[in-house]
C-alpha cells in the first residue's frame, strides 16, 4: 500500500502517536529508479489494515506467511520491519514467500522493494496490520496483604476468581517482604476457587513465588482438579527432590502421569515458579527463576479437568493429598503458554511475572529536616544522625555523610537478608583511602551485609557476614581494579537461590562470590554511610532496595537510570 492510503487506513485505530509517524514517512518520497515495476505483498495469517478491514490477528510470538509478487522479471524483494529493508529474499517468476513474526503488538509496518537483475532497487512500499495483544492473566492472587493490592486470596484482575479458604492458612508478617503478611501454610491448609479457571486441554500458564519451610514430602504449589485427580500439578516432588509440573493424561487415579523437572534440588529459599503447557508445540516446560530447567512432549490431553484451581495442595482419589508447607505468592494463572521473557521481562508493555519489589528508594531531592522521604509506598524514611545532611548537588540533591553520627538510618529492618536482595546507589566520596562502608543492614553485633570500600584490597565490593557475631566469618565480591574516586554507580546482589553475592559498578558486574551458607536476617535498620567496616565519607543519591535478585540487565538498566 502507498504510504499515504496507511495513514488513511490506520488513522482512527492506532492513535495520533501512529499517524504521526506514519504521515512522517510522506516527507520522504519513494524514489523513482529503473524498475518501476508495481509490487504487493499480501498475508492470510496477517491481513492488510485498510480502510473497511483493520482488524487484529495473531500475537507477537506467532510467526506468519507473507507472500511478495512483482513483475515476472524481477530478482527479489528487500524487506523488513525497519525503513530502509534490509533482508533480501529471491524471487521466481515475480513472486517470493517469507515466515516472519511481528515484533511487536498493534500496529505493525512491513517495507519493501523489489530489486532487478542489476541490484537496481524499484518503488519503496509498506503493509501495515494489526498484532493483537497478548492478553493478561485470567486469575492473579496476590496471597499477601499489603497496600496497592486487593485482600490476599481475591482475584486481582477482577474477573471474580476468588479464593476461598480452607482450613487456616496463616498470614504471617515478614515471610516474604518487610511489613507484608504472607500466606503460609502448614500441610493442612489450603485455597480454593469455586470452579475452573482455565482449560486444561488448552494452552496454560500457571506461576507463582514459593518457600518450602521442609524438602520432605510432596508438596503443590498449584493445581487444576477434575473429580478424581489434578490434572496439572505446579509442585515439589520429593522424589527427585526438586521442582516439577506434572499432568495427568486421564481422570483416573491409576492413569499415568508425566512430568518435567529441575535438574538441580529444590532449596528452601523463595523461588519463582512457571509452569507452561503448548498446545501447539505439544510440550509441557518448566521455569525456575526464568530460567527453562526442563520441558517434555506430552500427548494431546484427553480431557479438560471441571473442578477447582487450588492453592496449596492437589488431589489424589476425590481427595486432597500433597499438601504444600511453606509460604506462596503472587500465584496467577494465564490461558495461554507465555513467552518466556515475559517472566523477567517487561514485554509488550505487560507486568512481566517474575516481579521483584521495591522495599525503599531515596533520591534525597527535596528532602531536609533531619530525614529523607521513602519514595515507595513502603514509607520507610531515613532518619539523618548529627553531622549528617541534605546538601545541594548539581541540579537536584544529595545525602552527605561523614564520621561520628554522621549517617542515615531506617527505623527498622527494610528487607529480609536471608532472602534474595538487591541494594544500589551512587557514591561520591571525597576519598577512596579507608575502609568505608555506603549502605548495610545492622545486625545485633555486626552488619549482615556492606556495600563499600575495603582498604586491604583497595576495591568496592559486596560482603556478607555468615552469623551476628564480630568474628563470624565474611564472603567478599570486589572488583579486581581501584577505584578512581569519581561519581560511580554501585549495586551489591544476594541470590539465595544461586547461593552467591554479585557486584556490579557502573552497571557491569565486575565480581561474583559463593555464598557456602544461608545468610541470617538482620533486624536491625538499613543504613546509608555506615556499617561494621566503617564510616562512609561522601555523597550518596538514588538510594534503593529490592526484595529479589535482580539480573544483570536489570541492574544496568538501574545504573543508567
Amino acid at each position: 500500500m502507498p504510504v499515504h492510503a496507511l495513514v488513511r487506513a490506520i488513522g482512527s485505530r492506532a492513535g495520533a502517536a501512529l499517524l504521526v509517524f506514519a504521515a512522517s514517512l510522506l516527507l520522504f518520497p519513494a524514489t523513482a529508479y529503473a524498475d518501476e515495476s508495481v509490487a504487493t505483498v499480501s498475508s492470510v495469517d496477517y491481513p492488510e489494515c485498510v480502510p473497511d478491514s483493520c482488524g487484529a490477528h495473531g500475537s507477537p510470538e506467532t510467526p506468519g506467511t507473507f507472500v511478495f509478487t512483482g513483475s515476472a522479471d524481477i530478482a527479489g524483494f528487500r524487506y523488513g520491519f525497519r525503513d530502509p529493508a534490509d533482508s533480501y529474499v529471491a524471487a521466481v517468476g515475480g513472486v517470493a514467500e517469507v515466515t516472519l513474526t511481528p515484533p511487536t503488538f498493534g500496529m505493525n509496518v512491513l517495507f519493501f522493494q523489489t530489486v532487478d537483475g542489476s541490484g537496481r532497487l524499484g518503488d519503496r512500499y509498506s503493509y501495515g496490520f494489526i498484532v493483537t495483544r497478548p492478553s493478561g492473566p485470567v486469575a492473579a492472587w496476590p496471597l499477601e496483604t499489603r497496600r496497592g493490592t486487593t485482600g490476599p486470596f481475591l482475584d486481582g484482575t477482577g474477573s471474580g476468581h476468588d479464593l476461598a479458604v480452607f482450613g487456616n492458612p496463616v498470614l504471617t508478617p515478614d515471610t516474604r517482604l518487610i511489613g507484608a503478611p504472607t500466606a503460609v501454610f502448614d500441610g493442612d491448609d489450603h485455597l480454593a476457587t469455586a470452579g475452573p479457571v482455565i482449560r486444561s486441554d488448552s494452552s496454560f500458564t500457571l506461576s507463582t513465588w514459593a518457600k518450602l519451610d521442609h524438602l520432605g514430602g510432596n508438596a503443590t504449589a498449584i493445581s487444576l482438579d477434575g473429580a478424581q485427580v489434578s490434572a496439572v500439578r505446579l509442585e515439589y516432588a520429593a522424589n527427585p527432590g526438586a521442582w516439577c509440573l506434572s499432568v495427568r493424561m486421564t481422570d483416573a487415579p491409576a492413569a499415568p502421569s508425566l512430568h518435567t523437572c529441575q535438574a538441580t534440588p529444590a532449596t528452601k529459599a523463595w523461588t519463582h515458579l512457571t509452569g507452561t503447557y503448548d498446545a501447539v508445540a505439544g510440550v509441557i516446560r518448566l521455569y525456575v527463576n526464568g530460567e527453562l530447567t526442563g520441558e517434555r512432549a506430552v500427548p494431546a490431553p484427553t480431557w479438560n479437568a471441571t473442578g477447582p484451581v487450588a492453592v496449596g495442595r492437589a488431589l489424589c482419589h476425590a481427595e486432597a493429598c500433597r499438601a504444600f508447607d511453606g509460604g506462596l505468592a503472587d500465584a496467577r494463572l494465564y490461558d495461554r503458554a507465555v513467552d518466556p521473557r515475559e517472566i523477567r521481562e517487561y514485554l509488550w508493555n505487560l507486568p512481566r511475572l517474575m516481579t521483584t519489589e521495591v522495599v525503599g528508594s531515596w533520591s534525597f531531592n527535596g528532602d531536609c529536616c533531619g530525614t529523607a522521604r521513602d519514595e515507595t509506598a513502603w514509607n520507610r524514611e531515613l532518619i539523618l544522625g548529627p553531622g549528617a545532611d541534605i546538601e545541594a548537588w548539581g541540579a537536584g540533591d544529595v545525602l552527605r555523610t561523614g564520621t561520628g553520627e554522621a549517617f542515615a538510618a531506617t527505623a527498622g529492618p527494610v528487607v529480609r537478608t536471608g532472602d534474595s536482595f538487591t541494594v544500589s546507589a551512587i557514591a561520591i566520596p571525597d576519598a577512596v583511602n579507608a575502609d568505608a562502608t555506603l549502605l548495610s543492614q545492622s545486625g545485633t553485633a555486626v552488619s549482615a551485609f556492606e556495600l563499600g570500600y575495603r582498604a586491604d584490597v583497595d576495591a568496592w565490593c559486596m560482603t556478607v557476614r555468615l552469623s551476628d557475631a564480630v568474628d563470624a566469618p565474611i564472603r567478599s565480591a570486589c572488583q579486581d581494579t581501584p577505584p578512581d574516586g569519581g561519581v560511580v554507580h554501585l549495586a551489591g546482589v544476594y541470590d539465595a537461590v544461586a547461593d552467591e553475592i554479585r557486584l556490579y559498578v557502573s552497571g557491569a558486574a565486575v565480581a561474583v562470590t559463593t555464598v557456602d551458607a544461608p545468610l541470617w536476617n538482620a533486624g536491625g535498620g538499613f543504613t546509608v554511610g555506615r556499617g561494621t567496616l566503617g564510616a562512609y565519607v561522601g555523597r550518596s543519591l538514588d538510594v534503593a532496595v529490592h526484595w529479589g535478585a535482580l539480573t544483570d540487565a536489570e541492574v544496568a538498566v538501574l545504573a543508567l537510570s
